[in-house]
């Protein structure tokens, strides 16, 4: 499962595969996490049997987008609140996609028509908003 935190990644989100690589990134990102879960269950040979069989499932692709923000948009910079970018009161059935770039690599992967919940919580004394994105999607494209 790869774990960003938000200055080791550039994270744009899209409403289209060309439209994400042109979107503003996001500014104070806290981490970004997904996984590519395979499903794979072991079931019994048979009745008495300690051998198993594997059977593989439907591929579950899973993500977290974390990040904190000011609602005065001082800190925040020009991107507005995470909220805007995936349109959580808007249309929450609209699929996206994210563009992750690593900084130090410049490896780009794209987790493509992702939906998902919204949520925010102020938890931070300083009075900064915490807001995450918990989204699923149907697969991760990745270029060198």
């Amino acid at each position: 499962m790869p774990k960003y935190d938000g200055d080791e990644v550039e994270v744009r989100i899209g409403t289209s595969v060309s439209n994400v690589t042109t979107a503003p990134a996001l500014t104070n990102l806290e981490s970004i996490t997904w996984n590519e879960d395979p499903s794979v269950v072991e079931v019994a040979v048979g009745i008495g049997s300690q051998e198993t069989e594997v059977h593989d499932k439907l591929v579950k692709y899973a993500g977290t987008i974390s990040r904190w923000h000011d609602e005065l948009s001082v800190v925040s910079g020009g991107t507005g609140t995470l909220a805007k970018n995936v349109g959580a009161f808007a249309n929450p059935k609209v699929p996206l996609w994210i563009e992750v770039k690593n900084k130090t690599t410049s490896r780009t992967v794209t987790l493509n028509n992702c939906l998902g919940k919204y949520t925010n919580d102020l938890k931070s004394p300083d009075g900064f908003l915490m807001e995450s994105w918990d989204f699923k999607f149907n697969n991760a494209t990745e270029s060198p």
